[in-house]
């Protein structure tokens, strides 16, 4: 899934993963970023590395970002992203998150 190339080529302002993914969606980023996007994970941080660690059921999800089209609209969509939330509802995935990263 390349939904952060979207926002690269100017199909949307800002896509997401704001909850871990696979690592595999690290390409939609880097392709944004070639593109002069800009892109944060959900803490606000760069994703300079895509850890991946292979569990039980395979891959473990590790990656969460937000690509915006400038770094304005990056930082408001920065803001609306519930991390607590996130962190609640999706226990198991970002214990497995903070374990790699």
């Amino acid at each position: 899934m390349y939904t952060g190339a979207s926002v690269g080529w100017g199909k949307t302002l800002v896509a997401g993963e704001p909850k871990p993914t696979l690592p595999t969606e690290a390409a939609g980023e880097v392709f944004a970023e070639a593109m002069g996007a800009e892109a944060l994970n959900i803490y606000g941080q760069g994703n300079a590395t895509v850890t991946v660690d292979l569990g039980e059921d395979g891959p473990e999800r590790t990656y969460t970002t937000v690509v915006g089209a400038n770094e304005d609209i990056l930082e408001e969509a920065l803001e609306a992203v519930d991390v607590e939330g996130l962190e609640e509802a999706y226990e198991d995935e970002f214990e497995t998150y903070h374990e790699l990263r």
